[in-house]
């Protein structure tokens, strides 16, 4: 966290030109002291300081909106580089005081003193609009050298969730369309007015300081993960549990299996994709399902405890994969497998991780992959068979 000010900052102007002027400033100010509080300032700059006829470039002054709403737009000659324009005047001029460009650059300069952040989308052209017309008026800017581009970091963020980042029709990432992925509501903003946009970039900014949700496949693909780990365990229990139907039965066939091995069962055909589920929300539902009659597996005796061994699992996963999976299948890989003792075998692990794999559509490479692969590699490098 930055002990600096922050200070979203905009300005319309009347050109993309190098030597151009802003017409319109605006700035909201983030104390660093105390940044539950913004406090917001916009000012039209008077016509007398912009030399419009010889500066201003029509277009520019279109997209910021200049001839609706600048107090002074209707006093404007239509001459130089204006001659020609019709401006689309209001029927009534609009309400707002105007500053001499020395007073706005000065105040400007105030609020963005202690080398204050500046944000914004692409700020460096609005430093780099100010600057120079501060130095007309013998004005030193103090904010900080480099500024922030909001929508950047929010493009970034996007990324991070493992979602596009959207663009135009010509591949071009826009600032509107990436704050309208990150979930603002454009039409709540006043765009191309310099508070407007000083707003937006400020609301986008407090969005993305929260971790991006994750997508739910990434999600389903850790409880997955979790869970595999669990079957991945030793089962050499002694089958005394009551019996129940074998699901694996054939035709004409009664046999039983014990209450953990049929539970074991039907996780694995879950897992295998048979049964698919479409979220993380359906998945922890049919694990649930699975395990509500035997929870006694997890060492717990209510459905609440098996899902709080389950959030354990999540928080865990990432510390536990490799080192549980390599622990728990140690006699097979060094290939000493007791008789009594069931493990899951190579063959097992990748069934499941390639059906998840289709089922998820996911691209990465599952860490149980990983381990299977590393291990395939030291065996190969021992003169065992895989």
């Amino acid at each position: 966290m930055t002990t600096r000010p922050r200070v979203w900052l905009d300005c319309e102007t009347v050109s993309l030109d190098p030597d151009r002027r802003a017409w319109e400033v605006a700035l909201i100010h983030r104390g660093a002291n105390d940044p539950s509080t913004d406090t917001e300032w916009s000012w039209f700059v008077n016509i007398d300081d912009l030399d419009l006829p010889s500066t201003a470039d029509p277009e520019a002054l279109e997209i910021g909106g200049f001839w609706r709403r600048h107090p002074q737009a209707a006093e404007v000659p239509l001459i130089g580089r204006l001659a020609g324009v019709v401006p689309d005047l209001p029927a009534t001029a609009p309400e707002g005081a105007v500053w001499s460009e020395r007073t706005v650059m000065s105040v400007a300069a105030s609020w963005t003193k202690g080398k204050a952040i500046i944000h914004g989308s692409n700020p460096a052209f609005d430093m780099h609009t100010l600057a120079p017309r501060m130095a007309v008026h013998g004005i030193v800017p103090e904010w900080y050298y480099r500024g922030l581009d909001v929508a950047d970091r929010a493009a970034g963020w996007l990324a991070g969730a493992g979602r596009p980042v959207p663009t135009n029709e010509q591949g071009d990432e826009k600032s509107d369309l990436i704050a309208a992925a990150c979930g603002l509501a454009l039409q709540a903003y006043e765009r191309h007015t310099a508070l407007g946009d000083c707003r937006l970039f400020r609301d986008l900014w407090d969005v993305i300081q929260e971790p991006p949700a994750r997508p739910d496949a990434d999600a389903l693909a850790a409880l997955v993960a979790d869970i595999e780990i669990m079957l991945n365990q030793r089962t050499g229990h002694a089958h005394t549990r009551p019996g129940i139907w074998d699901p694996d039965n054939r035709p004409g066939k009664a046999n039983t299996v014990c209450v953990e091995c049929a539970a074991r069962r039907r996780v694995r055909a879950w897992l295998d994709g048979q049964a698919p589920a479409e979220s993380f929300t359906a998945a922890r539902a049919a694990v649930r399902a699975v395990f509500e009659r035997s929870n006694e597996y997890f060492g717990g005796d209510t459905v609440e405890e098996l899902d709080a061994v389950l959030d354990g699992a999540l928080a865990e996963y990432a510390d536990k994969a490799a080192g549980s999976f390599r622990r728990e299948n140690e006699a097979l890989f060094t290939g000493a497998a007791t008789p009594n003792v069931q493990f899951v075998t190579l063959k097992d692990l990748l069934t499941v991780t390639s059906a998840l794999r289709e089922v998820l559509g996911f691209e990465g490479t599952p860490v149980a992959t990983e381990i299977v692969d590393a291990m395939r590699a030291e065996r190969a490098a021992a003169g065992s068979p895989s």
